[in-house]
């Protein structure tokens, strides 16, 4: 009937405009005509108002080509914005769970790091002392073979390793210990020359020499007479120019007293040192040194019975004997050649005797 159904895509104005024109015509027609069979089928205009009073809002506008990129406009840019923010939290997550990981991984390496340079560091060490150990008996097994002191002192300084000597001292120890008697004095003599040249440190001196004076006991089992020998070794060391009687005594002590072996030692080195001068001299140095028995005994031993035991008297009394006492009498030279015979022939009396006789009269 001349009604013409058209949608404008203009705004929603005019959609609505249309809406309310559409819906005149139809209760026009309505009043007026009765409707046509295709009239009961479901019309746009209809749809539209009965929608419309059931819900009292307006109908979703019709979707136009322009209002609908507008909104797919809107809407990516809202998802846009959406996914920006959602990045922004998740960088800032994971920067923050980044920082954490790289703190605890921190954490370990910074405990870790000072082990790793230890440990090369050791490993180190050991070989430069293997090869130390290897130079050093080259040189010990040449000098004691020729016994050239200066060619021995000018290759221990070619081994241009102050830090290592101790190894050359201990290599020197175990190489000449269990050798003669020769061997381990002119051991100890290129000792006292080297401290004596300042070619070898008194500290490495005596942590070598303390590296064996540690198994020492143990050692006794097979060496009985392991003391002596280590006194002979030592002994050179108290000429002038070497180490003082109180430092060499108080050091080598050390890994001693707690077996109850310090005194043991100490005495042999002070027979051996009588050997060379009177035993008036070696109490004197003994006193001057400021020395004490009790300081190199083990607690429960008795010091009188061990400096009788040991004939240490002369380092507690100015009287180191009946030797002594008889030469504090005036003799003429008859005199003398005859008791000299009877310190030698009869009494048989020991070197070191004959020499306190001597240089006290």
């Amino acid at each position: 009937h001349g009604v013409s159904w058209q949608v404008f895509p203009l705004s929603l104005k005019s959609i609505i405009k249309g809406s309310v024109n559409m819906r005149v015509q139809c209760t026009f027609f309505s009043s007026s005509i009765p409707p046509p069979s295709y009239f009961s089928l479901p019309r746009p205009c209809s749809r539209s108002s009965t929608g419309r009073e059931k819900n009292d809002k307006p109908s979703r506008p019709a979707i136009t080509r322009g209002s609908s990129n507008k909104e797919l406009l809107d809407d990516r840019t809202r998802e846009e914005e959406r996914r920006e923010v959602l990045e922004i939290v998740q960088q800032a997550t994971n920067t923050s769970e980044e920082k954490s990981a790289e703190g605890d991984r921190n954490r370990p390496k910074e405990n870790v790091k000072p082990e790793v340079p230890s440990a090369e560091a050791s490993l180190k060490t050991v070989e430069a002392e293997e090869t130390m150990e290897k130079k050093s008996k080259s040189i010990i097994d040449e000098f004691l073979h020729i016994n050239d002191f200066k060619e021995a002192l000018q290759c221990v300084d070619e081994l241009n390793s102050l830090s290592l000597l101790h190894v050359f001292v201990r290599v020197g120890v175990e190489s000449t210990l269990e050798r003669s008697q020769i061997t381990r004095e002119h051991m100890g003599q290129l000792f006292f020359q080297l401290i004596q040249s300042e070619k070898l440190p008194k500290d490495e001196f005596f942590k070598g020499f303390l590296e064996l004076l540690e198994l020492a006991e143990d050692m006794a089992i097979d060496i009985p007479h392991i003391w002596l020998y280590l006194g002979e070794l030592v002994t050179p060391m108290l000429q002038e120019g070497g180490i003082s009687m109180r430092e060499l005594f108080t050091e080598l002590s050390k890994p001693l007293l707690p077996v109850g072996r310090a005194g043991v030692l100490l005495a042999e080195i002070l027979h051996l040192l009588c050997k060379q001068m009177s035993h008036k001299k070696v109490g004197a140095q003994w006193k001057e040194a400021g020395l004490n028995w009790k300081d190199f005994l083990t607690e429960g031993d008795d010091v009188q019975n061990f400096i009788s035991d040991k004939k240490l008297e002369f380092t507690i009394s100015d009287v180191s004997g009946p030797t002594e006492a008889l030469s504090k009498m005036e003799l003429s030279a008859e005199e003398l050649n005859k008791w000299l015979e009877k310190l030698i022939i009869e009494d048989k009396a020991s070197n070191e005797q004959i020499f306190d006789w001597v240089e006290v009269g």
